[in-house]
């Protein structure tokens, strides 16, 4: 069949999901069964400081969505490993001088990767790529793999590749698939589709390069929140061991001495339309929710398995439903599951100023710390970027905080919004002396791709299309 130009394609499905059902006919050559799934460093070797990481400043999250895909995975009968090699590289550069972790770190996941397949022999292996920051080893240890076995298929899915699909493809030519958004059905899908125990018409949100051109299946697959009310099975990793090796979350020094921390997920997606934020992008519309069940179930696990007492929730938009979020912090105390607890993901400071309610039982249930989306102090900054909270709602904010001094607060602020002046800048930083959080953290602007920012960035030329950020051009 004829590669359809890229609109041609976007507009014409059955020509799309055509041309990938062939790419996966030719790359796959029997059943696949057995599914390794790695998650990738987040840091080149040439990037690495040895000291930060020894003084656990890299973060170490557990593979939540690497969990999530081996209960899923699992239950349709797949055999399924995992490599966090992330944690790996952390536990050996705790364990050696600096000299030799310098001179050793590529050799040292070389050899886990080997071992594992060696071992294992996979008939698929898959990357969880979330961060932009792990782009570039992602693409190194696809291709290293392909030296080795050039016959194994690549997938690489998570929240970066589902922002730059056609970059992840292009510049790492040894991935051979990429699944976009939440992976929860459409990824079993497609395995089931290659072992023919599903029609072409299951295959959802799905990429490849067909000739060089990005060719995708747009169709989703959102997963119910009947579908997400499971517990991540981590199958042998050393989930109480994780913050012993880097960070979780961004409040360690504020919880309790020996506290030994993990994460949880309530909610998917966001109620914003923030323009430069991909979160509505990768989760769709809208929030869903897990039922508080399944939520405190999980912390038990956590409690009760790995000896974990505090908790870094996951959520973009933790109060979504105020009933039900209130409903989940009354059935953490009534567990008496003895847990501390923050949000460094944010919450939304229009949700916490309307339903004040919410911090008193937060701090109830262990809460010691909240990170706050403010981004600008400018209304008019805020008004562009469509930021779901005004500056009067931040001051507002600002006061109902002093009331909780046992919640560290901190603060989300940006600068380098297009055509934002030095004096927008300036009403940035007097909101934030004003509010009087605990802390703040001032960045540049990364536009992501797939946002609407990137987008008009673009337009407007002040970035180059097909730039992962800024500081690439």
């Amino acid at each position: 069949m004829s590669v359809l130009k890229t609109k041609e394609l976007e507009n014409n499905s059955d020509a799309s999901r055509s041309l990938i059902v062939d790419k996966i006919r030719c790359v796959f050559h029997g059943p696949c069964r057995r599914v390794l799934l790695i998650n990738p460093p987040q840091f080149l070797e040439e990037q690495l400081n040895v000291r930060i990481a020894k003084n656990k400043r890299y973060y170490n999250y557990p593979p939540y969505g690497l969990g999530l895909l081996c209960h899923n995975l699992k239950k349709r009968r797949y055999k399924v490993s995992v490599l966090d090699l992330n944690y790996e590289l952390l536990d050996f550069i705790h364990k050696e001088e600096e000299e030799v972790i310098l001179s050793n770190i590529t050799n040292i996941w070389q050899k886990q990767v080997k071992k594992i397949i060696d071992e294992f022999h996979p008939d698929l292996v898959g990357f969880s790529c979330m961060f932009t920051m792990s782009h570039g080893i992602t693409l190194i240890i696809a291709n290293w793999i392909k030296s080795q076995q050039a016959g194994l298929p690549i997938i690489a899915g998570g929240v970066h590749v589902t922002n730059a699909p056609d970059i992840v493809l292009k510049e790492g030519k040894s991935i051979d698939f990429v699944s976009l958004y939440e992976g929860d059905n459409s990824f079993c899908d497609f395995l089931d589709f290659v072992n023919r125990d599903a029609l072409h018409d299951n295959l959802t949100q799905l990429g490849t390069l067909v000739n060089d051109q990005y060719v995708f299946i747009k169709e989703r697959n959102i997963p119910s929140p009947e579908v997400m009310n499971v517990i991540p099975d981590y199958l042998d990793l050393h989930i109480g061991r994780y913050d012993s090796l880097g960070e979780i979350g961004t409040f360690r020094y504020w919880r309790p001495k020996n506290s030994r921390g993990s994460i949880s997920l309530s909610n998917r997606g966001c109620r914003g339309h923030c323009s430069f934020c991909s979160v509505r992008n990768f989760n769709g519309a809208g929030v869903r929710s897990r039922s508080v069940e399944s939520v405190v179930d999980e912390i038990e696990v956590l409690v009760c398995k790995y000896n974990v007492n505090h908790i870094t929730w996951l959520d973009d938009d933790l109060f979504y439903n105020p009933k039900r979020t209130l409903r989940l912090f009354n059935e953490i105390i009534k567990r008496n599951l003895n847990i501390t607890w923050d949000a460094s993901n944010g919450v939304i400071i229009s949700s916490a100023v309307a339903s004040p309610e919410l911090i008193h039982s937060a701090a109830e249930s262990g809460c010691i710390g909240m990170y706050f989306g403010i981004e600008s102090g400018n209304p008019g900054i805020l008004r562009e970027i469509r930021k779901p909270s005004s500056v009067k709602q931040c001051l507002k904010l600002g006061e109902m905080m002093k009331k909780y001094p046992q919640i560290f607060t901190r603060g989300f602020l940006i600068i380098g919004f297009p055509k934002e002046t030095y004096g927008q800048m300036l009403d940035t930083v007097e909101v934030a002396q004003t509010m009087g959080l605990d802390w703040y953290t001032v960045q540049m602007l990364t536009p992501l791709p797939s946002t609407e920012i990137y987008s008009e960035m673009v337009e407007e030329g002040l970035i180059k299309d097909g730039a992962l950020n800024v500081s690439e051009d």
